[in-house]
């Protein structure tokens, strides 16, 4: 009876331990998260970058390219937040939204775009009807379409007037161009796209007398057809990182949105990581694959 008694006694007590590390792990985790991993869109997003966590602007040609059912555009949001927040400058030239997309989000974000344009601190263009012209439609009558011959006869007036926005300020400038594939779709050719970024990259190095400037650009891989995919890996070994943004191969899931993998190309190879995502409205939150630390 005596050893029965002093088995149990050990056993309860082994329990006991072990319960008790346990709760104390995962209440660790819900209140101390590992400092490396912290639940902050732009901490991470600059962790996931190779970018120093008190930097405001960046020195980078980064391209982003969205792979399957998912829009990698959501990461140029963190980036346009980091710039303004940081009293840098702000242009973006979109195929694909209006500017009340970016302004919304923007507002989410604690930055105001409305307002950030009123001081000449950022500048939009409406690459769908800025750089279009009306055409008559047999079937919906007089209606924007982009055109070659359009974008081709006002590409330098649209470039001269965002080198001019550049020159204003002695302060640095992201140049975002997203939605190159919406572009495509409708016309314009794989080389007038090329010619165009590489003259808003010329813009923003470090030559022109821009320092810890930027151009970040956003593609969907998917909808481009050989031509215009080997138009857009030309952009991809210009840049120097690569986001590329990937559906979950299991299909949609609750908690978790996709993985995003960065590249950043070095002499000799080139260096990648890979981790989840999942969009708030708050921002992008990044956790290593098969972790919810991020979620917390």
């Amino acid at each position: 009876t005596t050893a029965t008694t002093s088995t149990t006694s050990t056993t309860l007590g082994f329990l006991s331990s072990n319960i008790f590390q346990v709760l104390t792990f995962f209440s660790s985790l819900l209140f101390f998260p590992p400092p490396l991993l912290p639940s902050l869109s732009m901490t991470t997003l600059k962790l996931l970058l190779g970018v120093d966590d008190g930097a405001k602007s960046l020195n980078d040609i980064i391209a982003i390219e969205s792979e399957g059912d998912v829009d990698g555009s959501i990461f140029l949001h963190p980036l346009i937040s980091l710039y303004s927040k940081g009293d840098n400058r702000v242009v973006i030239i979109s195929f694909v939204n209006t500017f009340h997309h970016y302004f919304v989000i923007g507002r989410k974000m604690s930055v105001d775009l409305m307002k950030r344009m009123a001081s000449g601190d950022a500048l939009f263009i409406d690459g769908m009807t800025q750089i279009a012209s009306k055409k008559r439609d047999a079937l919906w009558g007089d209606k924007q379409f982009p055109t070659v011959e359009y974008l081709l006869s006002n590409e330098d007036s649209i470039v001269s007037d965002i080198g001019g926005f550049i020159g204003q300020k002695k302060q640095p400038v992201l140049v975002i161009v997203d939605g190159i594939s919406e572009a495509l779709s409708v016309g314009v050719p794989s080389h007038v796209i090329y010619r165009f970024v590489k003259r808003l990259h010329n813009l923003i190095s470090p030559s022109s007398g821009s320092e810890e400037s930027s151009l970040v650009f956003h593609v969907h891989n998917d909808a481009l057809n050989d031509v215009e995919g080997k138009m857009v890996n030309n952009l991809a070994h210009m840049s120097t990182k690569l986001l590329t943004v990937s559906a979950l191969a299991t299909g949609a899931s609750k908690d978790i949105h996709g993985s995003v993998s960065c590249t950043i190309p070095t002499p000799l190879t080139s260096k990648t990581q890979t981790v989840h995502f999942r969009n708030k409205d708050s921002g992008v939150f990044l956790f290593p694959i098969g972790s919810a630390v991020g979620l917390m």
